[in-house]
């Protein structure tokens, strides 16, 4: 009986694959507040305070800019309060520094507050304003609303354009307008706003569209500029890289996204699971399920892998629990768990249970039903149910089972249970031209048909054949 053969494409019974919530980035506004050697500075704004300067407003609104670059934002917001209740307020700035700190401190209806005091100053800057508060809105998972005001930023003219478009493609992917989402990552990138985050996104958001290669090139962009997102990115580069079935690069950016600290979801475990499999190491694939499991997995997908490496290691008894739990869970795939339930099954020489389950695998979906059929008729030899076993195989052959000489071998054993000899012969002949591989077996039943056809000489060819390859049956 040939080892099995296939192993699909996986289904994941998961809401998203996709539905990553990563936090909008706002790194640009680092780049705005002032120059280095900030406590130095920040130690004669407090002496020039002490001297009772003619401009405390402006000192004041020197220190919380100070403040912010040290990320001390309490104290900086405090002391653009200071600076407003001394009137100074001559600016946008000054309010851009503030709305800044509450952003830091997540103080984001303050924030919006803010962001309305400066859109009426004399001279706002109307672009980054409407940009910060869409990223606040983004923030309070307000999308919508947020791609309104981003939308709005961008009709003015703002050195923060390229991060606009960068948000506004973040919340596009996030109200699952995709293509919109590319035409503004690409915007920002023409714009020349090559940030790491932005091809992070925009890879997550080709992902999402199944435009694998594009996904790769963007995480690969990503990834070069640093931009790892506590490990999200390398492990959705590793799950991009497994649709390309290039599974030990993929291995690569798992165990990178790990050693990273990422423990956001057990579906990491499960992929690098999935990739063990398919690069047929199959002790540590159960090693990471067994981490998967720990880690709250209860996905009927990962306990299909888990049976497929069982099998795999000849471990039959513990694959069956395994598929068993699987369909418990309501595995989608119903059909390949069925498929290997039965496998197993007849590797455990239950073979009336395994024909069982074979008719249900071809009642879920019928996908690989050549491989189902032929193990079909295999276990219906076994239960010595010649006839049916016989069309079980005829319908395997139809369906372009690949192991015709296997199939044919497995006809003639069927044939000469029936005593018809003349077919028998025919399948086994059929069987040794196709180089079924057992030919010691196949020309040992081929003796003991030509024997029953009075064909005395050719039996002891056959015979002789089949002692020379092993075969004394």
């Amino acid at each position: 009986m040939d080892q099995m053969s296939h192993y699909a494409k996986p289904v994941f019974d998961v809401p998203s694959m996709y539905d990553l919530t990563l936090e909008p980035e706002n790194e640009e506004n680092e780049s705005r507040i002032g120059p280095a050697r900030y406590e130095k500075s920040l130690t004669f704004v407090r002496y020039a305070l002490q001297l009772e300067a003619i401009d405390d407003g402006w000192l004041y609104e020197q220190k919380g800019a100070l403040l912010n670059q040290l990320q001390r934002y309490r104290e900086a917001v405090d002391a653009f309060e200071q600076a407003l209740q001394l009137g100074y307020a001559k600016d946008s700035w000054l309010y851009e520094q503030k709305i800044f700190a509450l952003i830091n401190l997540k103080r984001y209806e303050e924030a919006l507050e803010t962001c309305a005091e400066a859109l009426v100053l004399q001279r706002p800057n109307e672009g980054w304003i409407y940009g910060q508060k869409g990223y606040i809105l983004a923030c309070q998972e307000k999308y919508s609303e947020a791609l309104r005001e981003y939308t709005r930023a961008v009709e003015y003219s703002s050195a923060d354009q390229g991060w606009i478009y960068g948000q506004r493609g973040y919340v596009l992917n996030r109200l699952n307008r995709y293509y919109e989402a590319l035409e503004s990552f690409e915007k920002a990138l023409a714009l020349d706003y090559k940030k790491g985050w932005v091809y992070g996104k925009m890879g997550l958001t080709l992902l999402r569209l199944e435009r694998y290669d594009e996904a790769i090139s963007a995480f690969e962009q990503a990834l070069k500029r640093g931009y790892h997102a506590g490990g999200v990115i390398d492990w959705q580069y590793g799950y991009t890289l497994t649709n390309l079935r290039r599974f030990q690069e993929a291995l690569e950016a798992y165990q990178q996204a790990l050693s990273l600290g990422y423990r956001g979801s057990f579906w990491i475990y499960v992929l690098k699971a999935h990739a063990l499999n398919n690069l047929k190491v199959y002790s540590e694939a159960l090693d990471v399920l067994t981490e998967a499991f720990e880690h709250g997995c209860k996905s009927g997908w990962a306990y299909w892998l888990q049976g497929y490496a069982f099998i795999n290691l000849k471990r039959y008894g513990e694959a069956l629990a395994a598929f068993e739990e699987s369909l418990r869970l309501n595995y989608r795939d119903s059909g390949n768990v069925y498929g290997q339930k039965g496998y197993a099954l007849l590797k455990l020489e239950r073979y009336g249970e395994a024909l069982s389950a074979f008719n249900s695998a071809l009642e879920a979906d019928g996908v690989n039903s050549g491989w189902l059929y032929a193990k079909k008729g295999y276990a219906l030899n076994q239960l010595k149910r010649y006839c049916e076993a016989l069309e079980a195989f005829e319908q395997a052959l139809q369906a372009g089972y690949t192991e015709k000489g296997w199939v044919y071998g497995q006809q003639g054993h069927a044939l000469v249970n029936i005593q018809h000899y003349n077919e028998a012969l025919t399948a086994f002949e059929s069987a040794i031209t196709l180089g079924y591989v057992n030919k010691g077996w196949t020309y040992g039943r081929k003796s003991y048909v030509l024997a029953n056809l009075q064909r005395h000489e050719e039996s002891n060819e056959a015979q002789k054949l089949a002692r020379t390859l092993g075969y004394y049956g």
